[in-house]
């Protein structure tokens, strides 16, 4: 976005050195002109000039921004006037003193001084050759020499600020997109949500790419680049000039925009990205400064946080960020992570999971639920501790009140805890289990957020655990990793699908064979086929017919503690059935 910069910390540095510069000759002419007044032909005019140096200095002190360069550079002309051009071609400490102070300005500038201004310094310079018609041998070669030096220092500083420039530049934007890189992106958020207020918030859409691996696979990698191009023109299409964009790596974007509304600025950038990049959809996560937190580090971890969040719906969702501050006082988000993660505020509903055939329950699926202040669900907390690096902590707290239901567990039940794969091997987990009087009623269920990889280790846990009777069930199959692999890797008891699958099973043929062919590996495995997310009779008609053996959702249960029963209308569908459209 074409606007004009605000100068870098090196820049404002070397700016507020030269004003440093200024102040001193300022103070050290004024004292000279004081002590020894004759040092200066005309007292009164070097005075004028060396006080309009010293508030050159003082304003560039406290305000090093580029605007005030042209107003710098005016006064410092009348400055060199009130100290040169009336000196009548004598050469005297205050002329050194003056011209220490512009060549040090000109440098600090870059070199940045416009032709009006040098043609007075240098007219100034050679003036006493007009004003007294000559001048001593000695005092023509420090003018010489003094407009020379003034020319040179412009020259090189001039030439090393377009290289610095342009190094500068390149080092904070993407070379393919145009865009700000990582870091100046962060600068950037750092800055403007200093300064923004609940009056005037700021709100940050993370935004990531769907799709761009099959681009890449498809049609190579150079035309990868073209859809991460069309990707930023569509965003900037919809961003104004004020609005900051970013590309964080690979395809993942950022954009800090200025409105009370971010959430309708990200369902426009949704909108433009599947435009302009053919084949690709995206998800953003909205987090508002400051009310989500301040600074580039908690609005990237909160807009992330929600970013994952709408990735685990469908494609083109935008999830926003709802939850404590992301900060580390006492109502930030991550002491009360952290106080989840020791196991506080954490309970356990139960959802059953019922055998088709007699509607009798099979197991209860234990899930996760936190006592926090606001109404943040654990898709919320898991997110977050994903971003803080606390996710083994707060799964295995959530194992630990999962396995403390066992004792309770009614009879011919069994009880399903979730688990991600790394935990398997994990001592901790090993721990828990070992604790179990009869870990013949657990079934573990492996989520899909990470592959179950042969191994060693991971075998001898996984044979350890059937030995003692423990159960498998991989979760969501059809979703993440939960593919061939995992089944390979676990060799399930039970195979639980996807929701995705079971919803609107009854209007979808594809799905409906899918289903079938699931449940006839399931079969000759010795397993089990699940159906979850069945909430209505024509589903649960649909699956039983596809071969499912046990069904799980909102028609049988909701859950709820500590052991719900089958609800009325789900036995109901199961004893009377409804229509199958084969």
């Amino acid at each position: 976005m074409d606007r004009r910069p605000e100068p870098t910390p090196e820049v404002a540095r070397a700016r507020r050195y030269a004003a440093r510069v200024r102040i001193a000759v300022a103070l050290t002419g004024g004292a000279l002109l004081v002590v020894q007044p004759e040092v200066a032909l005309h007292p009164a005019a070097a005075a004028v000039g060396l006080a309009v140096i010293g508030l050159t200095g003082l304003v560039e002190w406290f305000d090093a921004r580029a605007r005030w360069l042209a107003v710098e550079e005016t006064l410092s002309c009348a400055a060199v006037i009130s100290i040169v051009g009336v000196n009548e071609g004598s050469v005297d400490i205050i002329w050194v003193l003056w011209l220490v102070a512009a060549a040090t300005g000109v440098l600090a500038r870059g070199g940045r001084v416009a032709p009006f201004g040098r043609l007075i310094v240098i007219g100034t310079l050679l003036s006493p050759l007009v004003t007294t018609g000559g001048m001593s041998a000695e005092a023509v070669g420090f003018a010489l020499a003094s407009t020379l030096l003034f020319l040179a220092a412009g020259r090189i500083s001039r030439e090393t600020g377009e290289l610095l420039v342009r190094a500068r530049h390149d080092a904070d934007h993407d070379a393919l997109t145009g865009l700000l890189a990582p870091r100046a992106f962060r600068a950037e958020v750092d800055r403007l949500s200093g300064i923004a207020s609940h009056d005037r918030p700021v709100g940050l859409v993370a935004l990531d790419l769907d799709g761009l691996g099959a681009v890449n696979k498809r049609l190579g990698h150079a035309a990868g680049d073209r859809t991460l191009v069309e990707t930023a023109e569509a965003m900037r299409s919809v961003l104004r000039d004020a609005d900051v964009l970013g590309r964080l790596g690979g395809d993942e974007f950022a954009a800090l925009v200025h409105s009370d509304d971010p959430h309708r600025i990200a369902r426009r950038l949704i909108a433009a990205v599947g435009e302009r990049a053919e084949g690709c959809t995206a998800c953003a996560g909205v987090a508002t400064g400051p009310r989500d937190g301040i600074g580039a580090e908690a609005l990237l971890a909160a807009a992330d946080v929600a970013l994952r969040v709408a990735k685990r719906s469908t494609a083109g969702t935008v999830g926003v960020y709802d939850g404590m501050p992301i900060s580390e006082g006492a109502d930030g988000a991550r002491p009360a992570l952290e106080r989840l993660s020791r196991g506080e505020d954490v309970w356990m509903a139960a959802q059953p999971i019922v055998d088709v055939r007699d509607g009798k329950v099979h197991a209860f699926e234990a899930l996760a639920r936190f006592s926090t202040r606001g109404a943040e669900g654990p898709l919320h907390w898991f997110a977050l501790a994903d971003e803080f690096g606390l996710r083994a902590d707060l799964e295995l707290a959530c194992l630990r009140a999962a396995v403390g239901l066992a004792p309770a567990l009614p009879r011919d039940a069994r009880l399903s805890v979730n688990l991600s794969a790394p935990l398997l091997v994990d001592p901790r987990t090993t721990e828990i289990f070992e604790g179990l009087d009869r870990p013949e009623r657990l079934i573990v269920e492996v989520t899909e957020d990470t592959l179950v990889r042969h191994g060693e280790a991971i075998d001898e846990t996984l044979s350890s655990l059937r030995e003692r009777g423990v159960r498998f069930a991989v979760d969501d199959v059809g979703a993440g990793y939960s593919g061939l692999s995992q089944l390979a890797a676990l060799r399930p008891t039970y195979l639980k699908l996807d929701r995705a699958l079971a919803r609107g099973i009854d209007r979808d043929p594809s799905r409906m064979a899918l289903m079938r062919s699931l449940a006839d590996y399931a079969r000759a495995t010795e397993g089990l086929l699940v159906a979850e997310g069945v909430e209505t009779a024509a589903e649960l008609a649909h699956v039983r017919a596809a071969g499912a053996a046990l069904v799980q959702g909102f028609l049988m249960a909701r859950p709820a503690p500590p052991w719900p029963r089958v609800s009325v209308a789900g036995l109901e569908a199961l004893r009377y059935g409804a229509p199958v459209n084969a």
